[in-house]
């Protein structure tokens, strides 16, 4: 049995830190501009509007640098075994996929992603098993396509070392498959 966990890229999370710090920037120097320089009657009409439009920055800034960081405290899981591969999304079971089909394995790598893009055997027929909710696989399947389309599925920020572990083990199962 094989078990691989995600791995978060320091220059991926310097990135997104710096994108969102930006942003977060933003949103204090709109609130603290629109203190000091709007005149207290706009500020009446304006301020609520002004101060949610400033905190939604912010907001926005942090929220990918929140999430990278809670990956890395709860990493993505895939275990394999000789005849399933089961990905685990933070702590909890998203699906399990038959070996036989998958047709490829690849190393995506992209300005913001990284990890193990899955191409199934066609036709794709009944190889995916829900684990987990319904609505939790399709947020997860439509963000893989938005990501990373070439691909059926997607393993986000599992690295090269991993893929290649992971190519390895399928590879063994496969030429013990009969044909």
């Amino acid at each position: 049995m094989l078990k691989l966990r995600s791995s978060l890229n320091r220059d991926l999370l310097k990135k997104v830190l710096f994108k969102g710090t930006f942003i977060a920037f933003l949103g204090v120097l709109f609130l603290f501009l629109a203190g000091f320089f709007f005149p207290l009657a706009l500020l009446k009409t304006w301020g609520l509007p002004i101060v949610l439009a400033g905190f939604t920055l912010i907001a926005s800034g942090m929220l990918p640098y929140k999430k990278l960081n809670k990956l890395a405290t709860s990493p993505h899981e895939i275990y394999c075994n000789e005849s399933d591969l089961t990905f685990i999304k933070s702590g909890a079971p998203l699906f399990r996929l038959n070996i036989e089909r998958i047709a490829a394995l690849s190393f995506v790598e992209t300005k913001e992603t990284y990890g193990i893009g899955i191409q199934l055997k066609r036709p794709p027929g009944a190889c995916i098993t829900i684990l987990n909710a319904h609505r939790l696989f399709a947020t997860f399947a439509s963000d893989v396509k938005g990501k990373v389309p070439d691909s059926d599925l997607f393993l986000p920020y599992f690295n090269h070392l991993s893929f290649k572990e992971l190519q390895e083990f399928i590879e063994e199962i496969k030429q013990d498959l009969p044909e």
